[in-house]
């Protein structure tokens, strides 16, 4: 209807704005919490990166099942959910690797810092994408899409982006 698509217009609009002053605020959080720029800035762009994996795998996945994409909400909680979690993530394991670093090579430091932060984010990871990927088995497609999506940001980020990427 024309008030939907008024509202997916303002929406959309809105997305934009929160997205750059969101990632804007966060890259300042990191930066002046490591002190390291262009960490923070790979750091933001990983998450980045897992959420754009995560949108278009589930596009894929719904329009495979007969949908005509994805509902375009699902665009804009998603990537809100998958910044914060993934940010949380990312600091807590780059604020042990800086503490790992003293006296130890950048090879070794990583090492400890995966060992000691490794299970826990792992874990948060896995209860994340459960409790959040139950919307599934709702009866509102909005609502199954982004259950699934957020399910797989989850796994993507502390499985992926997390051991691979950061």
């Amino acid at each position: 209807t024309a008030e939907t698509m008024d509202l997916r217009t303002v929406t959309q609009s809105d997305f934009r704005r929160v997205t750059l002053l969101s990632l804007s605020v966060i890259l300042l959080i990191v930066a002046a919490l490591l002190r390291d720029v262009l960490l923070s800035l790979f750091m933001v762009a990983s998450t980045v990166a897992g959420y754009l994996a995560t949108l278009g795998v589930s596009y894929w996945v719904f329009s495979l099942l007969g949908s005509s994409g994805l509902d375009w909400e699902v665009e804009v909680f998603l990537f809100i959910v998958m910044v914060a979690v993934g940010q949380d993530y990312n600091i807590f394991f780059a604020v042990r690797l800086a503490q790992e670093s003293n006296g130890l090579d950048v090879a070794a430091a990583t090492g400890r810092a995966l060992v000691h932060t490794g299970r826990v984010i792992s874990s948060c990871g896995v209860i994340m994408a459960a409790t959040l990927g139950s919307m599934v088995v709702g009866e509102i497609k909005m609502l199954q899409q982004l259950g699934f999506a957020l399910g797989l940001g989850m796994l993507i980020d502390t499985f992926v982006v997390r051991p691979l990427l950061l």
